[in-house]
Formats: structure tokens, sequence, C-alpha cells
């Protein structure tokens, strides 16, 4: 009997206007602080010192494998491009799927990191919000889904998968 008054203590709390407006600026700022302790934990110096230690070909070879990377996942925003058909260019949706990508991918933060930079970087190009929203939010189960894909083909040729002559799920 409780845990229904906490319920419904917390969805009265929700419905003031004010509370609401506190959540998203909630996550941004956590968003944010993550990404300052992220960015603070990089060390140019020993970046640069360390990769003096390391063959230019193979620093080569890692360079083309992460840009290509990272150019791939710019598909879910052309993906979304097309399907809520937004008025951007080819070049500025790939520039804004790089940065969120980028930054999603080194903060993380369960994809929250991109959804937000990509919230903002579309909003400084016009996209009305009541066409943002629902782009984003289409967005992330693809993005979720792609990597469970990836864990499930990764998890299929490992020692205990099916694939791999281990033991099944089924």
């Amino acid at each position: 009997m409780e845990r229904f008054k906490i319920v419904r203590l917390l969805i009265s709390i929700y419905r003031i206007k004010a509370v609401r407006a506190l959540f998203p600026l909630l996550i941004i700022g956590l968003v944010y602080l993550e990404g300052q302790h992220e960015l603070k934990q990089i060390h140019l110096g020993k970046i640069i010192r360390d990769l003096k230690s390391v063959p230019v070909p193979s620093i080569m070879q890692m360079l083309g494998i992460s840009l290509l990377s990272v150019a791939v996942m710019s598909t879910y925003d052309y993906l979304i491009r097309r399907h809520f058909r937004l008025e951007i260019g080819w070049l500025r949706t790939f520039r804004y799927a790089w940065i969120a990508n980028t930054f999603n991918n080194m903060i993380g933060f369960a994809g929250l990191a991109g959804a937000g930079l990509r919230t903002l970087l579309y909003k400084r190009s016009s996209v009305p919000a009541s066409l943002l929203a629902p782009a984003i939010v289409f967005l992330s189960p693809l993005m979720i889904t792609g990597l469970s894909l990836l864990g499930w083909d990764d998890y299929r040729n490992s020692a205990g998968g099916p694939a791999a002559g281990g033991a099944s799920l089924a």
C-alpha cells in the first residue's frame, strides 16, 4: 500500500510543469558534468608520447578504421533524414551525425549524449521540435538493436555460443 502512495506522489509531482522542465535540464547537466569529467582524463602529452612509439602504418590503419566506423554510424542520421523528410543537406547531416556519434562513443551515457547533441544541432538548422522529438525517439531503439545484433553475433562466435559448438540457450 505504501508503494502506491509513493507512485501517486511522484505522478502528481511530475504533472507540475516546472518539474517537467527541470527533468531535461537535469539530464543535460548530468551529460555536461560527465563529459567534462571524461575530457579532463585526456592527456594530450601522454597520447603523443605513446603514439610516437607506434609504427606509422599502424596509426594510419587505426585512424582509417576509426573514421570508417563513425562514418558508418551516420547511416542512422540519413535514415531519420529520409524517414522524417528533414530539409537538411547531405553534408550537414553527416557533420551532425559525426559530432553526435563521436561524443556518444566517447561519453556514452546510454545514448543520451548523442540524442542531446542531435537535438541541439538539428534545432540549430531550424528543424521544428515537433518533428525532431519523434525522429530522435525513432533513432534510439535502432541503435540499440544494431548493437544487440553485433553482441549476438559476438556471442554466437565465442567459445560458449551455439555456432562454436557450445551450449545453446534453447
